[in-house]
């Protein structure tokens, strides 16, 4: 090997070792030069150019809000929201996110987005303390899960409108108390209970 500037390869036999870690961040090609020599005098040398792949990290994310109107973006991992108070913004990303509720609902000054929750991939999850109503701290059971514009029974808890996304918690279902709206989702996903976790 007569040129190896980076120092991470080395000969091996016939084979080209790479003897150490290759980042993009500090340099994204390698030249390496290697000559072959006879008993006659006679050499060949051939220079490779090696290309290094930036990866994008999937290292996932806790992104917790404040008291005020905040802008949560996730990357590419499993990221964990909190929005906390006042009227957020999440965008998860790529990757099985999670979009914690722990705060009291509030139509007007409680009320967050979630600009791409995926059925397939991501979770809403709630906290008793603020969700009381809800009988047990597990996967929102199916009865307390209903898909609507409102409550049908006493039992439903969690109400997801399809025609405007809106995301609804009700304290008795078709009760006389009101059911509060805590977030936005995209129209007419395909969620069910299983989307929704209790704390």
């Amino acid at each position: 090997m007569t040129s190896n500037p980076s120092g991470l390869f080395r000969l091996d036999g016939a084979n080209l070792v790479l003897v150490g870690a290759a980042d993009f961040e500090a340099l994204s090609h390698h030249s390496i030069a290697l000559t072959a020599k006879d008993a006659y005098g006679g050499e060949v040398t051939r220079t490779f150019d090696l290309a290094v792949t930036n990866v994008v990290e999937t290292n996932p994310l806790t992104l917790r809000g404040t008291r005020g109107a905040d802008r949560l973006t996730g990357e590419a991992g499993s990221d964990k929201l909190y929005g906390g108070l006042s009227n957020d913004i999440f965008t998860g990303g790529a990757g099985r996110d999670i979009f914690v509720f722990d705060t009291r609902p509030n139509k007007r000054t409680n009320l967050d987005k979630i600009i791409d929750f995926s059925v397939r991939d991501d979770t809403v999850h709630l906290v008793k303390t603020f969700f009381s109503k809800i009988s047990k701290k597990d996967v929102l059971s199916g009865s307390a899960f209903y898909a609507g514009s409102k409550a049908h029974d006493a039992t439903d808890r969690v109400i997801y409108n399809k025609k405007t996304g809106a995301l609804f918690y009700d304290q008795d279902g078709s009760g006389a108390k009101a059911a509060i709206q805590f977030a936005t989702v995209s129209k007419n996903l395909k969620m069910t209970a299983h989307d929704f976790y209790v704390l």
